[in-house]
């Protein structure tokens, strides 16, 4: 296990805590969206945003004070997505030695957010302003002309 090394390292504060003094799951989901990332810049040097989170487990409370690691492995590249594992491990120093509990497991789906990254679905071709107005709009943009696909040639 010391081999492996974190995506992120976090050492949690009061200010994270519920009022059972633990870190609340949103703090930890947070973590795990930002450990994802950097495991998918890895891969490719795209901006990312996270379409889904499946399959998250809570498995033991994390505390104040308590050094927690995200360690990210690459599950799946398809075509448009990025499939990444996060495993979460809290090393607790309370005894004076350091003990790692798996804390969070959880599966992160993620998409480039370039605007060119997508397919236009009314021409069929990779168009910025099709993109750029959205899924309601396009069918009113290509019926104008503004649809570089459909429109003047001048674009």
């Amino acid at each position: 296990m010391s081999d492996r090394v974190p995506a992120i390292k976090v050492l949690l504060l009061p200010k994270d805590t519920n009022a059972l003094g633990t870190i609340f799951g949103g703090v930890i989901l947070s973590h795990v969206d930002l450990a994802s990332a950097v495991e998918a810049r890895k891969t490719a040097t795209h901006r990312y945003v996270t379409k889904a989170m499946n399959a998250v487990e809570f498995h033991a409370p994390v505390f104040v004070g308590d050094l927690v690691n995200f360690f990210t492995e690459t599950v799946r590249v398809g075509r448009t997505s990025i499939t990444v594992k996060v495993i979460v491990e809290a090393e607790r120093w309370g005894a004076g030695h350091g003990e790692r509990v798996r804390v969070t497991e959880a599966e992160v789906v993620l998409w480039p957010s370039a605007p060119t990254a997508r397919r236009c679905r009314s021409c069929r071709h990779d168009c910025r302003v099709c993109a750029r107005f959205g899924v309601q709009r396009r069918l009113r943009v290509r019926r104008a002309g503004l649809c570089p696909g459909r429109g003047p040639a001048t674009w």
